[in-house]
């Protein structure tokens, strides 16, 4: 059975943050609410402006490996982009 997580109010990420200080902010509020890396990784793209989002999409399949990974991957994307 697909576990439900209800988290508080997350901000889109629209790339002008500090993509570091977003991820913290991201994974308190999913682990808050009972949620995992699993989790982190299904709902990220509710949570992505729709510009980040096709960063995201356009990702070749199977490139990503964890969530970690996704977590780095973000980083490196958009670290010289916030402001």
């Amino acid at each position: 059975m697909e576990k439900r997580i209800q988290a508080g109010p997350i901000e889109k990420y629209d790339g002008q943050t500090n993509p570091r200080e977003w991820l913290q902010l991201y994974s308190t509020a999913i682990r808050s609410a009972g949620g995992d890396s699993y989790m982190m990784t299904n709902y990220l793209s509710v949570c992505l402006d729709p510009a980040i989002r096709i960063w995201l999409t356009s990702l070749p399949e199977e490139s990503i490996m964890s969530w970690g990974h996704l977590n780095r991957k973000l980083i490196e994307s958009f670290q010289a982009t916030c402001n």
